[in-house]
């Protein structure tokens, strides 16, 4: 089987609230934790946090614990996909993360790179170390690979923290073991030089425990998991706990009940829960789960006797008349108590009709019980509210106390119930993910869930004077989401939210067990059949839904009666319920938008019928909600038999269709309607947390409430406020002024254009220039052309309080249109940060000038073939400066022409960085398309409100200044070298041409990647612009103006007020900054590079112009060839011998038996050609001596 790449990484995310905030938050977090200290280390520091997966690391739990959290657990998650890819094991978890306070370096393979880009991309300052899948192919090459970025990882840290062990398996620590992970032991290999074994040149800390502080706390998607997968499961087992009790009310053996019985799914799911779960790793006693019946609950602790019947639970032996019931989740921290009664606790109507009842202290114990066990629901809630509003204990403690002491007063219960702290207990706490408690103060205690419970114990029996009833409990689990406000005083504030989790959890149920099933049939009997009190039966007997209040209950199945002048209800828990239509306010019926929707009948009560109801059906509103689902026989027998009667009706109230559902009942309705969706239409499965958000209505609301709160705690102004919340703001229209429309004239906008050298923006901005409208008048901010300094603030606010005030001068002429409309574009130099350059523009230290300016649209411009400098690793910088948030447009400059796998790789690399940025195509920045015009002009883009959501939660607190600047792997920096004379053309495109090939892998140290500058060349009197980037290979020749910079604006005139650069023709303006007069110098170049010497810029910057002349040395006989020495003898050979010597034809010989193959008289020749040679030599040197040379870095004036 071929192996399979991931379709679309963002797809196989399966958690819905995955972001890229979330994902920042993570890493932040563990930043965080290198920036404050390092856990119980002591004052030992570390500097980075190195994780390690697979076999290099021995298959280390702690470091697959902290590639889980910072992966959102994909490789649990993911298991089956991964597993089913086709590729082993070791290939998948082939991953190196080292975490630095603000650098993040990433290795992985071209297998799993598709499989964690979608989870890493959005990471500040990541730097990536990856192979191409070419290159992959070489086993030997990759494993050097993967040795050599390891080590160039961790070589500038000295002291590195480990994950060494999981949670709830913690070992001692030995600095040693780690010399035993395969990767680790290279570090000590001759081969790479790096100064010996690992733990010799490195510090190294475990950093176990202080990494699961982090791993507890909460974010959206633990949330997510919380309420999609650990809620139904609790939920399970309460609603199987309440099956129990139903089942045997059905079957008679109510009385017969034992809280073994009751509890046992509250138990097995516990106890089953708690193996191997990391609750429990560090000793704590934690809460059961129980079910107490009656007096039972008395006890001083509460305490479960399996053997207990329900039957002599009560005061003197009786049957008990209520239970307590906790659940505790073992694997996560969700925790509920409730008290449910198990006896009839109201009278139905009788036949003869209603009595007006007057408000009367209870008269029984159940009824005691009932109202005060509301009461304490009340209070906790009321206790919750608080809470989240003060983030105090205290308070919270004080708002129940006073809600239960006013409630009581107000039902007439006993004081006893509250007058003493012995008999009411107060808890709260504050838990992890995982269940284990948390100090209820800690600094970040919105990143976790809180159980609070009330128990008002040892009450008093009203029957049996001097009995004790036992307890009554309640107790929820919640979560807060805090948001502080910056509001326009400078004043702070908080914007809160919660979330009961376990409110689905049924808060009152009543079994009446006591009344005999055929009571209740001839209660249902006396209405419907004989004499007919409420008239004519219309609806006999059939299947409907009845919810009474949604604070307490939850809707319940019945069977529904309804006559002319009345309804019944028979219920099988709570018994029968009369509702007469004397005494009926109103009455509403909601029947959906089409036949497939669950019709409603609220029915609007007289509060006099409040106490012939069950307390399930008390609300503020005296309503009660019944609900025929569709298709059913109740609905079609309501159209038919009931409809028009009650509509007809002479008797007051009338039946009225509504076409909205009553806000009281709105979110149950939802549910309902989901829950037939799902369950009837046999639909697709919904997304597991839509589901929950029908279930919990106030789940959608909180979610992006509680999303913005566990990434950002520092403050958000108020007017981002809806933005970051995702909430509708209306704009109420209001008259203009005429100061505000002035206001609106002068406002100028701002359009930024980034990229990194070599990215072809400055050709971007000439070109919009030059196409600018007719009503923009043009002024560019950007560095000079030899600056190095990079981008200054203090330079970018100058520049724009100047142009403000020729804006204000231009004013009124612009009002009658003399003038155009001004606006600024910004070119960020270098490798700026983007944030840093919209922090200056937006916090101008003048507030004047501040309210005039405001960002209009940011764009990134990216050479696909200038993108990655060596395998995967993108330029410094360039990844960011397209982060979600803070750019509207990418536009990439090169490979536009048609398929291009750079093009391709990069686009999908940022687009996994900014799922929602614009993509826009132009070949060296020449936009032609009149729609990527107006995208990147746009003057609100920048605004947007899921922008300003996207940079408040992924860089909190950058409206303050609160982010510093980010270090940059490699280093690089520029180096201007200024000089003199001009360059021979020939030469510098050989030496631009060789760049390239020179480039070195490792180290980079001077490797040059971009080079900018003007120069003349020998050639011609031209000054010339140079542009040539290595990576790309792209030479740009321009031919420039000799004074290229334009005064700074300075009006002096207010006749004939001079804009920045006005004396440019073409409608555009350019300010080179402070640095004017043709940049201080005649030529420069500006190299871009890694640790680049001056020194070697310059002997490479004279190898481009003209040599000075070398003189040459004088001749000698050792100096002559053997070629120039045969060339004598040839042209020589004929020459007249001198006397005594002759030629036989093979040599020459003298008459005493010399012989030689050369003429006798050669040395004669030499000397006369040394001397010919040498006067010409003397001649050029001398010529050279006489010639003046001026050196390229020579100023001869």
């Amino acid at each position: 089987m071929a192996p399979k790449r991931p379709s679309s990484g963002r797809r196989s995310i399966s958690q819905e609230t995955f972001t890229a905030s979330v994902s920042c938050n993570r890493l932040r977090s563990l930043q965080d934790l290198l920036k404050s200290s390092a856990g119980n280390n002591g004052p030992v520091k570390p500097q980075a946090i190195l994780c390690i997966l697979g076999i290099d690391s021995r298959y280390n739990e702690g470091c697959r614990e902290l590639a889980n959290y910072l992966l959102f657990s994909m490789f649990d998650i993911r298991r089956d996909e991964l597993e089913n890819s086709g590729f082993d094991e070791e290939v998948i978890d082939d991953l190196i993360f080292l975490v630095k306070a603000d650098t993040v370096h990433v290795y992985c393979n071209p297998v799993n790179y598709p499989y964690i880009l979608p989870y890493i991309a959005h990471w500040p300052n990541l730097r990536l170390h990856c192979m191409t899948e070419t290159q992959y192919e070489d086993e030997d090459a990759a494993q050097e690979f993967k040795i050599l970025s390891f080590l160039d990882m961790v070589k500038e840290s000295q002291v590195i923290g480990v994950p060494f062990s999981a949670r709830g398996h913690m070992q001692p620590f030995n600095p040693m073991v780690l010399e035993k992970w395969p990767l680790v032991q290279a570090h000590g290999l001759e081969d790479f030089a790096m100064g010996g074994f690992f733990t010799m040149v490195h510090q190294v800390l475990d950093l176990s425990e202080a990494l699961t502080a982090i791993y507890d706390r909460i974010d959206a998607v633990v949330m997510e998991t919380l309420v999609t997968e650990q809620l139904p499961l609790f939920e399970r087992q309460w609603n199987a706990m309440i099956s129990n009790v139903d089942i045997a009310c059905k079957e008679k053996s109510f009385q017969k009940l034992s809280q073994a019985t009751v509890a046992e799914p509250l138990k097995s799911y516990y106890n089953h829960g708690r193996v191997s779960s990391p609750r429990f790793s560090q000793g704590s006693t934690m809460k059961t789960p129980f079910v107490l019946f009656g007096q039972q609950s008395s006890t001083q602790k509460l305490q479960n006797d399996d053997q207990v019947l329900l039957a002599s639970s009560g005061v003197n032996a009786t049957p008990a008349k209520h239970m307590v019931c906790q659940a505790i989740s073992p694997r996560s921290p969700l925790a509920c108590a409730r008290t449910y009664f198990l006896s009839g606790g109201h009278t139905p109507l009788p036949v003869t009709g209603a009595t007006v009842q007057a408000p009367r202290p209870p008269k029984t114990d159940q009824e005691l019980l009932s109202r005060l066990y509301v009461v304490v629901i009340d209070a906790v809630l009321m206790a919750i509210q608080a809470y989240v509003e003060s983030n105090s204990f205290t308070e919270a403690y004080t708002v129940a106390m006073d809600t239960l002491k006013t409630e009581c007063k107000e039902k007439l219960l006993p004081a006893s119930l509250y007058s003493s702290r012995d008999v009411v207990e107060f808890t709260m706490e504050c838990l992890d993910h995982h269940g284990n408690s948390i100090p209820i103060d800690t600094a970040q205690s919105t990143s976790f869930i809180k159980s609070i419970g009330l128990r008002v114990k040892n009450i008093g029996s009203l029957e049996h004077s001097g009995s004790n009833l036992g307890s009554v409990v309640f107790a929820e689990s919640f979560l807060d989401s805090r948001l502080i406000v910056a509001n326009p005083d400078e004043r702070k504030s908080f914007d809160t939210q919660h979330l009961i989790i376990t409110s689905r959890i049924p808060r009152y149920i009543t079994w009446a067990g006591d009344i005999q099933k055929e009571a209740q049939s001839e209660v249902v009997q006396a209405f419907t059949k004989g004499s007919l009190p409420f008239g004519k039966v219309l609806v006999d007997g059939e299947t409907a839904l009845i919810l009474g209040s949604s604070k307490l209950s939850a809707v319940h199945e019945g069977t529904m009666y309804i006559c002319e002048r009345g309804i019944i209800f028979n219920q099988a828990r709570h018994g029968v319920v009369v509702f007469p239509k004397s005494h009926f306010e109103d009455l509403q019926f909601y029947d959906g938008e089409s036949s497939g929707s669950t019709g409603i009948l609220v029915v609007t009560y007289r509060r006099s019928l409040c106490h012939y109801l069950p307390t399930e059906c008390h609300n503020a509103e005296d309503m009660v909600m019944f609900a025929f689902s569709p298709r059913t026989k109740i609905r079609k027998a309501f159209y038919s038999d009931v409809l028009s009667p009650w509509q007809n009706s002479s008797e007051a109230p009338p039946l009225k269709l509504v076409d909205k559902v009553p806000d009281y009942y709105a979110a149950t309705y939802n549910e309902l309607q989901l829950k037939y969706d799902t369950d009837y239409k046999l639909k697709a499965a919904s997304k597991p947390l839509h589901t929950a958000m029908a279930h919990l209505p106030e789940l959608e609301r909180f979610v992006d409430h509680f999303s913005a709160s566990s990434v950002c705690q520092s403050p958000i102004p108020y007017t981002d406020l809806p933005a970051v919340l995702r909430q509708s703001v209306s704009h109420e229209a209001a008259p203009e002024t005429n100061g505000e429309s002035s206001q609106s004239n002068t406002e100028v906008v701002i359009t930024i254009v980034t990229g990194v050298p070599g990215s072809h923006k400055d050709n971007l901005c000439k070109i919009l220039t030059n196409m600018a409208k007719e009503q923009s008048r043009w002024v560019t901010l950007k560095p000079p052309l030899d600056s190095t300094e990079g981008f200054t603030a203090e330079s970018v606010q100058s520049s724009l309080t100047k142009v403000i005030a020729a804006t204000k001068k231009k004013g009124i002429r612009a009002a009658i249109g003399g003038r155009k409309k001004m606006r600024v574009l910004v070119v960020v130099p270098g490798y700026a940060d983007t944030v840093q350059v919209v922090h200056a523009i937006t916090s101008h230290p003048d507030p004047d000038v501040a309210k005039q300016i405001r960002i209009g649209a940011v764009t990134a411009c990216v050479d696909p073939r200038n993108t990655f400098m060596v395998n995967r690793m993108t330029q410094p910088r360039l990844l960011d400066q397209c982060m979600q948030g803070w750019v509207n447009n990418v536009l990439f400059t090169s490979s536009a022409s048609g398929p291009d796998r750079d093009l391709q790789v990069t686009q999908e690399l940022i687009r996994r960085v900014n799922p929602q940025v614009a993509f826009i195509l132009a070949n060296n920045g020449e936009i032609t398309r009149s729609g990527d015009i107006e995208m990147i002009l746009s003057e609100t883009a920048f605004m947007t409100p899921d922008l300003v959501r996207a940079r408040h939660l992924i860089t909190p607190g950058w409206w303050l200044g609160a982010m510093s600047s980010l270090s940059m792997y490699p280093s690089l920096h520029e180096v201007c070298i200024k000089f003199y004379q001009p360059l021979e053309k020939n030469k510098l495109m050989a030496k631009l041409r060789n760049l390239k090939t020179s480039l070195c892998a490792r180290p980079m140290k001077g490797n040059i990647y971009c080079i900018r500058g003007r120069t003349k060349f020998t050639d011609s009197d031209q000054l010339m612009e140079v542009q040539y980037v290595t990576l790309s290979q792209h030479l740009n020749l321009t031919a420039a103006l000799e004074s290229p910079s334009a005064r700074p604006p300075a009006p002096t005139s207010p006749k004939h007020p001079q804009p920045p650069g006005s004396a440019a023709t073409n409608g555009s303006s350019v300010m080179n900054g402070p640095n004017g007069d043709n940049n201080g110098v005649g030529y420069c170049f500006v190299f871009t590079g890694c640790e680049l010497k001056e020194t070697d810029l310059k002997e490479w910057l004279r190898a481009c112009a003209k040599q000075k002349p070398v003189k040459k040395e004088l001749r000698t006989k050792a100096t002559m060839s053997k070629q120039e020495l045969q060339k004598l003898q040839t042209k020589h050979h004929l020459e007249p011998l001198p006397q005594g010597w002759f030629y036989n034809g093979h040599q020459y010989v003298s008459l005493g038996g010399d012989r030689s193959n050369q003429h006798p008289e050669m040395d004669k020749f030499i000397s006369d050609y040394l001397e010919t040679v040498n006067a010409a030599v003397k001649l050029y040197n001398n010529k050279v001596d006489n010639e003046e040379f001026v050196d390229l870095f020579q100023n001869v004036h």
